[in-house]
């Protein structure tokens, strides 16, 4: 038995577009988005870090039931959020839903300024001491 692949027609379309920056959404990860996804690091600083791995494989496992909107700065992707569809629930109590699988920003926008007198960047703000948590602990 001979399976021939269903080649689907891809789509991108721009939202929004003020000043160089721009809103797009696309059914499939364009060579930039896939680059910002590989790099992320996710979780947040004194947590858990990780990273997404077999990033490829998983957004082709889903097909047609992800989306992204990726903003781009100047025409290069500064971020990107990956949505994914699927059918929740049993017998009658089914219902279609929507989930955040992929968020990611490229990493010079996730630190802050140069300081010029000292000539470092640094990568993660702190929290404040004045956070819900210590009040609460």
């Amino acid at each position: 038995m001979l399976r021939i692949k269903e080649k689907r027609k891809m789509f991108e379309k721009t939202i929004f577009n003020y000043q160089g920056l721009e809103l797009r959404v696309s059914d499939y990860a364009n060579e930039g988005v896939m680059n910002i996804l590989n790099r992320a690091v996710q979780g947040s600083e004194g947590g858990m870090r990780f990273s997404f791995q077999n990033i490829e494989e998983r957004i082709a496992a889903y097909k047609d039931r992800v989306r992204f909107i990726s903003l781009y700065r100047k025409n290069k992707p500064a971020g990107t959020v990956g949505a994914c569809y699927r059918v929740s629930g049993q017998g009658p109590l089914r219902y279609p839903s929507t989930f955040i699988k992929y968020l990611a920003f490229h990493s010079i926008y996730q630190s802050n300024i140069k300081d010029k007198k000292k000539g470092r960047v640094t990568e993660i703000r702190s929290e404040p001491m004045d956070s819900f948590k210590p009040k609460t602990l």
